[in-house]
């Protein structure tokens, strides 16, 4: 597939942001149209943690140690929502050790109206309807 095709198909993910980044020293490699949108100053060769450093405490990268793949849920400033982000192993342009990130709206979270509130007791793994 050429450069410009996986570009097109990339870009055309409208709510789901994708960059990818070195291993080693976590710079962007490449980002597409949605990452762009939601940090205008975005450019390959900076580190994702200097561009959105509030979303390090639940990055995936945090928990992959040799998996292949991690997922993370946050609350991500940038984006505005809750959302779901995955971290993959790849071999970026069949040289570079690297990781796709994808960052994509939470479903569950905005879809739901929750109709009963509980009051949880961890500790004795139990939970209290206060009102329904």
């Amino acid at each position: 597939m050429e450069k410009r095709e996986y570009e097109t198909i990339l870009d055309a993910l409208q709510t789901t942001a994708i960059y990818v980044i070195r291993e080693d020293n976590h710079e962007i490699l490449y980002y597409n149209k949605r990452v762009e949108e939601v940090s205008p100053h975005v450019k390959e060769g900076i580190a994702c943690h200097e561009l959105w450093p509030e979303a390090c405490p639940n990055c995936p990268l945090l928990s992959i140690g040799s998996k292949r793949e991690s997922r993370s849920i946050n609350y991500d400033l940038p984006f505005g929502q809750v959302v779901d982000i995955t971290a993959t192993r790849v071999c970026w342009k069949e040289e570079i050790s690297a990781f796709v990130i994808t960052i994509t709206p939470h479903a569950d979270v905005v879809s739901y109206t929750y109709s009963k509130i509980l009051k949880a007791n961890l500790t004795a793994d139990n939970f209290t309807i206060i009102k329904m």
